[in-house]
């Protein structure tokens, strides 16, 4: 067995660690950029990444944060992922341990993160995470899509790129986001800070990211991260008085479309596996199921 070292990331390693991250989540999109941006934007002093070395490769990371999304005060996520090949070498056990120091030091209470596969699930449970949700993360390739959804009259379709009102945006963002399903309910952020976090994302894709308007409201949205030839559906949403009238498909369908003439060949996204109306919509537009994930979550050390 090779020794490991566990230390904080450099911006030398942020190539690595995103390759780290696609082996390991090939649906969860990441970059260089979008690791040095996910540093900048965090809350506070509270963001972490740290990288895992055997024989002077790095073969896992984690990254460690407030979560500013959750309504638990002071809940902290983590996503930690190991090659496959250097798994059961104490390499994981390490991270976590160094993501529980950073935990305790920053104040939080609970950590949450996802398992990817059937290890990471065991490897979990076995330190006193609780196993939660299930995720659904569905493929399309976009070569084979359906046609885009027609529009229906009195709705425009416009990308991100061509938006005038950002606040319109936000306020439909805001509403859908509490609706999502989960363990915890969702908090929308400040609207200084959604800028900051969600449009300025190096990865979000302003030209295959649209909303549907009825006159200056946003009717429904869907953001797409691209990552070279891949797209990941961020968030779909739909204004609460909009919904039923197949508005997410609509903006799904188009925005996919946009992607697909753009040199775009995959697509991927996650949804909680009780949200059967959105399932229902990613089968429509040609996405199948490629692999599922589970929610775990832990209270701070100092309260087990």
């Amino acid at each position: 067995m090779s020794p490991h070292t566990v230390r904080p990331a450099t911006p030398a390693d942020h190539q690595d660690i995103a390759d780290v991250i696609a082996a390991v989540f090939p649906y969860l999109l990441t970059s260089p950029a979008s690791l040095a941006h996910w540093l900048e934007t965090s809350t506070g002093d509270s963001p972490a990444l740290f990288a895992a070395e055997e024989e002077g490769r790095v073969v896992g990371s984690c990254f460690v944060s407030f979560s500013p999304m959750s309504s638990t005060p002071g809940a902290v996520g983590m996503q930690l992922a190991v090659l496959s090949g250097h798994r059961r070498r104490g390499i994981g056990s390490a991270l976590l341990a160094r993501a529980e120091e950073h935990h305790a030091t920053i104040g939080g209470s609970t950590l949450s993160s996802h398992s990817g596969d059937d290890d990471g699930l065991d490897f979990a449970v076995k330190r006193g995470f609780a196993a939660g949700r299930t995720g659904r993360i569905s493929r399309a390739l976009l070569a084979g899509i359906p046609d885009a959804a027609p529009v229906p009259a009195g709705i425009e379709v416009r990308p991100l790129a061509e938006v005038e009102d950002w606040r319109a945006v936000y306020e439909t963002d805001a509403l859908a986001l509490v609706d999502i399903p989960g363990t915890t309910p969702l908090v929308p952020p400040p609207y200084e800070r959604w800028r900051e976090e969600i449009l300025a994302d190096p990865r979000m894709d302003v030209a295959s990211s649209v909303v549907a308007l009825d006159g200056k409201t946003v009717a429904a949205l869907a953001y797409l991260y691209r990552v070279g030839g891949r797209v990941y559906s961020n968030f779909t949403g739909t204004h609460p008085e909009y919904r039923g009238k197949g508005l997410a498909m609509l903006v799904k369908s188009h925005g996919l479309h946009t992607a697909r003439r753009a040199g775009v060949t995959e697509a991927f996204t996650i949804n909680d596996a009780e949200n059967t109306a959105m399932l229902a919509v990613n089968t429509k537009l040609g996405y199948e199921g490629f692999a599922v994930q589970r929610a775990v979550k832990r209270a701070a050390r100092s309260e087990l």
